[in-house]
């Protein structure tokens, strides 16, 4: 009679181990979300993480893991055979899977506390632009009206919907309905506009007369308030889509509505700066 084999007994295999469990039963799917390999009868101890033994990835978690997850899963591949497309097992994370499960899991009362973050959070965060915008400004030459016309636009109008922009591209389920989302971007304006007033008024212009005061804080607050909704509905236009295709976020199809807010301050700044070289406006 042979001596004992190096080769383990099929008795030690983990279907005969008492204090284990199957996949299912603790409510991972039959195949990895990352790659789709078969779990099916796979079993693993209680309490431990469950590793796909072909690509290493771990269970899913809908949170900020399963955000990271849905990026790397090879089931929304472009280049996925279109006998696969769609069809992923079940157990696979899917962008849309992960995006129900988020808006699943967040509360409608915690949007709304989220969009206030976000609100507040817009407005300094455009501060950087607002400062670049001015440093562009007060060059010398050519480069204070390429600044003032061309650059300072572009940089502020991207900047006061950028925190926005990430939240639709990152984090979608942040927002409930679109009001959410313009509110955010029009906060994000009001609060620049102030920013901004403050500096022109307390900083670079000495002495403002009582009617450059009341324009500031009127037609310069309607003017960025108003380009921030404008780009704001480009945003809305991305979120609506990807929520009620549970895709994943188009930014280009906000381009064009960014593109009319940066034009729209580009003639108000031309205009003014024509109006205060010929005189009419000090």
């Amino acid at each position: 009679m042979s001596g004992p084999s190096n080769n383990p007994s099929v008795f030690d295999e983990p279907q005969f181990r008492g204090n284990e469990t199957t996949a299912e039963s603790v409510g991972v799917g039959p195949a990895c979300w990352k790659c789709g390999y078969s779990l099916r009868g796979l079993k693993r101890r209680a309490g431990a993480t469950l590793i796909c033994p072909e690509c290493g990835a771990g269970e899913f978690d809908s949170g900020a893991e399963g955000a990271e997850a849905a990026d790397q899963t090879v089931w929304d591949e472009p280049g996925l055979s279109p006998s696969l497309a769609g069809q992923a097992p079940e157990g696979a994370v899917t962008y849309a899977s992960w995006l129900r499960a988020r808006m699943q899991e967040t509360a409608a009362s915690a949007t709304w506390w989220l969009t206030l973050c976000l609100a507040v959070a817009a407005g300094p965060w455009s501060i950087v632009g607002t400062f670049a915008a001015q440093f562009m400004g007060a060059a010398e030459g050519g480069l204070s009206l390429f600044g003032l016309v061309l650059v300072a636009p572009l940089i502020e109008e991207v900047m006061k919907i950028a925190a926005v922009t990430w939240a639709v591209e990152r984090r979608p389920y942040w927002f409930r309905s679109p009001g959410q989302l313009l509110i955010c971007c029009v906060a994000s304006g009001v609060v620049f506009a102030a920013i901004e007033n403050v500096l022109y008024l307390e900083v670079y212009i000495a002495d403002p007369s009582s009617a450059i005061v009341w324009w500031r804080w009127t037609v310069c607050v309607a003017l960025h308030s108003g380009c921030s909704l404008i780009a704001g509905l480009g945003l809305r236009r991305i979120w609506t889509r990807c929520v009620s295709r549970l895709e994943r976020p188009e930014m280009s199809l906000g381009l064009p509505f960014l593109t009319v807010a940066i034009v729209v301050h580009a003639v108000y700044n031309a205009l003014a700066m024509v109006l205060g070289l010929a005189g009419l406006v000090r």
